[in-house]
Formats: C-alpha cells, sequence, structure tokens
C-alpha cells in the first residue's frame, strides 16, 4: 500500500500576503547535506535568489547540519510562501540530486505562522542561537551558516530571553550543552571554517 502524506498546512490562503513565517525544512532522512560547505553555501545562494524572486525579506536563517531554520517576511500583497518554497526546495533538489544521486529534502516543511504579538527578534534570536544550542560553536557568529539577507544580525542575536517553536513559553538563555552533535563529530571543513576566522562572517547585503 502506498504511503500516504498527512496534510499538515492550512488553507493556502494563510500563506499570501504580508505575513511572518518561522520555517523548517529537513533534509531526506535526518542525512547531514550542509555539513559539506559548498552545499550549504549554494543552497543559502538560492534561497536568496528565489526569496529576491518570490518578493520574501529571509530576516534569518541557518543551516544546520541536516535542516533549515527561516524567518521569512512577505513583502507584499502577492507574496506566496508555498510557491517560494516549492521552486526554492525544487531548485536545490535537481542540483543536490546531480551531485550526489540522492533526495535533498524530506516531502514537507514544518511552519509557523507569527501573531501579532510575536516578537521577530526572538524569532531570529532562536535562530542563530541553534548552532551553539548544539554544540557547534561557543559564539553564534562564528557559525559559517547562519545570519540575515536584511540586517545587521551580528548585534542581534543575544537576547537575555528567546523565543522557542510550537508555542511554548519564552525560555531563559542557556550555555550549550553539546546537543544533538558532539563537537568532536564536527566536520573538518567547518571546524576550519570557524577557528580559521578572527573575525565574525561579514554580514549579508540587503536585498530589500
Amino acid at each position: 500500500m502506498p504511503h500516504l502524506h498527512r496534510n499538515i498546512r492550512l488553507p493556502a490562503d494563510h500563506y499570501v500576503g504580508q505575513r511572518r513565517y518561522f520555517i523548517t525544512a529537513v533534509c531526506e532522512d535526518r542525512h547531514h547535506a550542509f555539513t559539506n560547505p559548498e552545499i550549504a553555501s549554494w543552497t543559502l545562494n538560492e534561497l536568496r535568489k528565489e526569496s529576491i524572486e518570490y518578493r520574501f525579506a529571509i530576516d534569518a536563517y541557518c543551516a544546520m547540519p541536516d535542516h533549515l531554520h527561516l524567518l521569512a517576511r512577505g513583502l507584499d500583497s502577492a507574496s506566496n510562501l508555498l510557491d517560494f518554497l516549492r521552486r526554492f526546495k525544487g531548485q536545490t533538489t535537481r542540483w543536490y540530486a546531480i551531485k550526489t544521486n540522492r533526495e535533498l529534502w524530506q516531502k514537507k516543511f514544518y511552519d509557523y505562522i507569527l501573531r501579532a504579538g510575536d516578537s521577530g527578534g526572538s524569532v531570529a534570536a532562536y535562530i542563530w542561537q541553534n548552532p551553539l544550542r548544539r554544540g557547534l560553536c561557543t559564539d553564534p557568529r562564528q557559525y559559517p551558516f547562519s545570519g540575515s539577507f536584511t540586517r545587521d544580525w551580528q548585534n542581534l542575536i543575544a537576547p537575555e530571553l528567546f523565543w522557542r517553536p510550537h508555542g511554548n513559553k519564552l525560555k531563559r538563555n542557556r550555555p550549550a550543552c553539546g546537543g544533538r552533535y558532539r563537537r568532536n563529530h564536527i566536520p573538518n571543513a567547518i571546524v576550519s571554517l570557524i577557528t580559521n576566522s578572527s573575525q565574525p562572517p561579514t554580514r549579508n547585503p540587503r536585498h530589500v
């Protein structure tokens, strides 16, 4: 019997217009696609390109080893999140399949539509703090695959309180405890990018 994918989406009109979204896209079988710096960088460049095309601001992003977090903001009444992510995932999937002969993404993605009272800054901080919580770095600014296409993110990453998905209450920030990705399991390519830089990564140029 074929496996039927459960529909986890709200009606399509919830994803159109000037809304803000927390997005998580997970790699197929949780494989660590983004421990390869070439693949992570190319994927983020494609994200920038498609976000411009589909009229979305990416206020925060972080490519973790096996998933991608985004804070996306529709820029006008025609901004369509489902079309944007369908295009982005389709383009990156085709390129990745040619390079590796395997799928890049799981079929669906997780989304949370921010409400009027939700702090975009806290959501962004949650995204940028992810490598720190998982033990991949000691300073979020060291992580080479985090950033923003719209703001000077390095000055916005350490509020005392930060947001958590799934409607959990805000928690006090706390030091990393290793998480799922142990430091001694980080590929040498990423360790080199972190440790050989005396300065945090330069901020990304604005596209809006």
